[in-house]
C-alpha cells in the first residue's frame, strides 16, 4: 500500500507527471524513479491477489503514507544516492526496510509538538495536520 501510496502522492503533486504511469515508467537524468522499472522486472513481476488488494485501499482512499513522495531501501541503495534523500528531503517514517520521505521542509516547514504528536506541515497553499489518538496517526 505504501508503494501505491507514494504513486498516487506523485500524481497529485504539481512536481511530478499527471499520471500513474507517467510517474512510473518516469525517467530523471538517466535514472528511473522506480527501480524494478530500471531493471526491467516492472514487466515481468507476477501481480498477486494481495498486491491488487492493497492497490484497492489506495485507489479508494486509503493513504498511509503520511504524505510521502519519495522511499528508498537503504541496504540495496547506492549510499552516494542515499545522501541526497538525507541531505535534500525530510524523513517521515520506516517501515519494512524502507524509508519514507518528503520535500516538506524544503518548500515551507514542518513542525512537531513534542507533547501531544502532532505534525503540521505545509506543502504548497496546503497545510496537513496530523495528530496521533491512541496510537494511530490521522489526517485531519
Amino acid at each position: 500500500m505504501l508503494v501505491a501510496g507514494v504513486v498516487l502522492s506523485r500524481v497529485k503533486s504539481r512536481s511530478f507527471p499527471d499520471s500513474v504511469t507517467e510517474v512510473v515508467l518516469q525517467n530523471k537524468g538517466g535514472v528511473y524513479q522506480f527501480s524494478p522499472v530500471g531493471a526491467g522486472t516492472y514487466q515481468t513481476v507476477k501481480v498477486t491477489q494481495s498486491t491488487i488488494d492493497a492497490v484497492e485501499k489506495v485507489l479508494l482512499g486509503e493513504d498511509l503514507t503520511e504524505g510521502a513522495l519519495y522511499f528508498v531501501s537503504r541496504k540495496g541503495a547506492n549510499p552516494e544516492k542515499v545522501k541526497w534523500f538525507d541531505s535534500k528531503l525530510t524523513k517521515l517514517f520506516e517501515h519494512g526496510g524502507h524509508e519514507f520521505f518528503n520535500d516538506c521542509d524544503k518548500i515551507s516547514g514542518k513542525l512537531k509538538t513534542k507533547n501531544t504528536g502532532e505534525t503540521v506541515w505545509k506543502r504548497g497553499k496546503q497545510w496537513r495536520f496530523y495528530i496521533t489518538v491512541q496510537g494511530q496517526k490521522t489526517r485531519l
